[in-house]
């Protein structure tokens, strides 16, 4: 008699089990079309990308959120193996910090002698990124920055500040604006682009060479980039499309800030850009993805009201459908934007508006 209770009682869990699992199957088809089904697999499989099972049960969010990275990869791929991540253009010595020489790839557009071109430094290579702007006649670094190895804040944003000094030092030197510089990056790279558009006037950021020159920028585009460290994991936790996993969350936060997860609240803050909001920081442009699955859209959301109450101006793109990545939101109505964005924003500011730190 008892069998037949333990077996009536599994038929009615995995009755309602089956009910959950049947609208987690609908939302994914929902978000990743029902031609990408294939990737999101049995609940026996889990969902692997490499060697990390991320995903025990295909009717759980990371299964779902599985899909959609999948889903995006296969839709991205030509565009991923055609440009990748790296860099184009001449490579320079811009610092060098206890004996390592840090390093940015300048791309010029073709016509040399139509000089001075406004420049934009983007952190994480950004070959296709340097076409687009070359081809409107603006210049783009491409920079590197100490990150990781032992290398933890405030590194990252020194090295940004020195690249900035150093452009304007020598901007005669490369046929370059120097009171015409912008800032991008995608996902921890928009994060160091934004740090240059609201850290400033701070002296433990400037240290270096060039120190007669302005760090400033005079626009700032992230591509979904981490705004808040210190809510960052309670923000991934509470969306369901991304996949918050604790031990990487403890791994990057020791790799980036040097401290252990949960017990760094300072040094989060510190490293926070919604920390420094002010009313004289520079425009910013948000581009997001919707279904970004591993930089909540919240983040990039409460940024966008914060400079807006700070009267900075700022716009905030959510794209829909679209997940994490730069390839995932550079499409035409993108590329519009941000060709308005800086047509206006690296055309308009006179050498007098530039700010000396």
């Amino acid at each position: 008699m008892k069998k037949i209770f333990l077996m009536i009682a599994v038929m009615v869990l995995l009755g309602d089990a089956a009910v959950v699992c049947a609208q987690k199957q609908s939302r994914e088809r929902e978000l990743c079309g029902e031609n990408d089904q294939g990737v999101c697999v049995s609940a026996r499989k889990g969902c692997r990308e490499g060697d990390q099972n991320i995903g025990q049960d295909s009717c759980s969010s990371s299964s779902l959120t599985c899909c959609m990275r999948q889903a995006g990869k296969r839709k991205q791929g030509k565009d991923r193996s055609r440009s990748s991540e790296k860099s184009s253009g001449e490579k320079i010595v811009y610092e060098t910090r206890n004996g390592t020489e840090l390093t940015l790839s300048l791309s010029l557009p073709k016509d040399k002698a139509a000089g001075p071109y406004p420049v934009l430094l983007y952190f994480g290579g950004g070959a296709e990124f340097a076409e687009f702007l070359n081809a409107r006649g603006i210049a783009m670094a491409s920079v590197r920055v100490r990150f990781g190895n032992g290398d933890i804040f405030p590194a990252v944003i020194q090295d940004a500040k020195s690249a900035v000094r150093f452009l304007r030092a020598n901007a005669q030197k490369y046929n370059l604006d120097p009171d015409h510089i912008a800032a991008s990056g995608s996902s921890k790279g928009g994060m160091f682009a934004s740090m240059l558009g609201v850290m400033n006037d701070i002296p433990e950021f400037e240290i270096g060479s060039n120190l007669d020159q302005s760090s400033r920028v005079q626009a700032v585009i992230n591509f979904c980039g981490h705004t808040d460290l210190t809510r960052f994991y309670q923000d991934g936790a509470d969306d369901p499309l991304v996949h918050m996993d604790e031990r990487t969350y403890q791994r990057k936060n020791q790799e980036f800030l040097g401290c252990d997860a949960f017990k760094c609240q300072e040094q989060e803050k510190k490293a926070s850009v919604v920390t420094y909001v002010s009313s004289d920081d520079a425009p910013f442009l948000l581009i997001t993805g919707a279904n970004d699955h591993l930089v909540p859209v919240v983040q990039l959301e409460r940024f966008q009201d914060l400079l807006q109450s700070a009267g900075v101006e700022s716009t905030l793109d959510i794209v829909p459908g679209a997940d994490h990545g730069f390839h995932n939101l550079f499409g035409e109505k993108q590329q519009k934007e941000i060709e308005e964005f800086l047509k206006e924003h690296l055309q308009s500011v006179s050498a007098q508006d530039v700010k000396k730190n």
